[in-house]
């Protein structure tokens, strides 16, 4: 059974994408520049920057322990 977490609801662009990718993250990555026109050193920063926090809040990082008890957790779901 797929969890369908909570900021992805409604988001047809992600979707279109890729049906995982996180409100969060495609609302960022529609806000970069058209990439014919760049951008000033200290807007890439500020993207950079709030693409690593936004990416770590969508996706926690796990540790050994934790990706290993998901991945059984998933083969138990197909049988």
């Amino acid at each position: 059974m797929t969890h369908q977490r909570p900021w992805m609801k409604g988001n047809t662009f992600a979707k279109k994408i890729n049906p995982n990718i996180p409100v969060a993250l495609s609302g960022l990555l529609r806000s970069l520049p058209d990439p014919s026109k760049g951008w000033a050193q200290g807007d890439r920063d500020k993207f950079y920057s709030t693409f690593g926090v936004v990416l770590d809040f969508c996706y926690p990082i796990l540790d050994e322990v934790d990706l290993t008890s998901n991945e059984n957790d998933s083969s138990e779901d197909l049988n």
